[in-house]
């Protein structure tokens, strides 16, 4: 079992960060799960902080800034808001 402060380890997350932007082919449906589980997996753990400041997430995001785009992830959070889905709880 892991503990919130392991699943929120910013090495950890950066990791994650590089597998979605590394690993989406869209002719790979493989591929494609694995990165759309990891979506999951960022925005259900984004569910556990109020506060930005605190949120292991915006702080890892803000220091890679320089090294990992992020367009992808970007990318399929804006299609998901445009379909108007909870990728949550969407199966």
């Amino acid at each position: 079992m892991f503990y919130l402060g392991q699943l929120s380890n910013s090495i950890f997350l950066k990791c994650i960060f590089q597998l979605i932007e590394n690993n989406h082919d869209d002719d790979d449906d493989n591929d494609d799960e694995l990165v759309l589980s990891s979506i999951k997996f960022l925005l259900s753990l984004n569910l556990r902080f109020d506060y930005p400041n605190q949120n292991p997430i915006i702080r890892t995001l803000i220091a890679i800034i320089e090294q990992i785009s992020c367009q992808y992830l970007i990318e399929r959070l804006i299609l998901l808001f445009n379909r108007n889905i909870d990728p949550i709880e969407h199966k």
